[in-house]
């Protein structure tokens, strides 16, 4: 199924996944569905949950890369900080294993992880 190309459905959707994911928002799933439908509303049920779904793979593949490619500049700080992951490596992995639909919510998405799971 073809997905809606449009920006307030995609935006809406990486912000609920991101905070549904990262701060455990909106009581379960279906609390976050209620959400999303509700500021992004007039597209059909089954376009949210396959969105929904598929940035929820895109958050989880997100955490996986960020341990998986570290930048390979040698850190001279004892704080972490943004620059310590590949950015570029983690987006090129996330695209190669879920392709195609979402790539500004992809960076946006993983930007959210490598804060949420390696900053804080």
């Amino acid at each position: 199924m073809r997905l809606p190309q449009n920006d307030t459905f995609q935006d809406v959707c990486s912000d609920v996944v991101v905070r549904f994911k990262g701060h455990g928002s909106y009581k379960g799933r279906s609390g976050a569905l209620r959400a999303f439908k509700r500021r992004a509303p007039n597209f059909e049920p089954n376009e949210y949950e396959i969105a929904f779904d598929r940035f929820c793979a895109v958050y989880d593949l997100a955490v996986s890369a960020i341990q998986q490619f570290p930048s390979e500049r040698e850190s001279k700080s004892k704080y972490a900080k943004f620059e310590d992951i590949d950015f570029e490596k983690c987006l090129c992995y996330i695209d190669h294993v879920l392709p195609g639909y979402g790539a500004t919510m992809k960076k946006q998405i993983l930007g959210w992880v490598i804060f949420w799971h390696y900053l804080k």
